[in-house]
């Protein structure tokens, strides 16, 4: 059966509260029933807490220079659920 295509779209994967948080959540998910997109807003900060989230999410896309008609675009092509 074909994985569960899950996104986190946010502009605060770095050393703030919710990047800090989030570090942990993707690999709570299933890998044989999820399929994790992660797409950061925000520029990388350098921290700890962003390099975390960027090796542990399946995909990780830096999309903080893109327009916001891309992102949406490239989350239609990732076909998100």
């Amino acid at each position: 059966a074909e994985r569960l295509r899950v996104a986190y779209v946010c502009s605060e994967f770095g050393n703030h509260p919710v990047g800090q948080l989030m570090g942990s959540v993707f690999s709570l998910h299933d890998p044989s029933d999820f399929e994790i997109f992660v797409y950061a807003m925000g520029k990388n900060d350098g921290s700890c807490w962003y390099a975390r989230v960027e090796a542990s999410a399946e995909h990780f896309l830096d999309v903080s220079s893109w327009p916001a008609d891309q992102i949406v675009q490239q989350i239609v092509a990732d076909r998100i659920h």
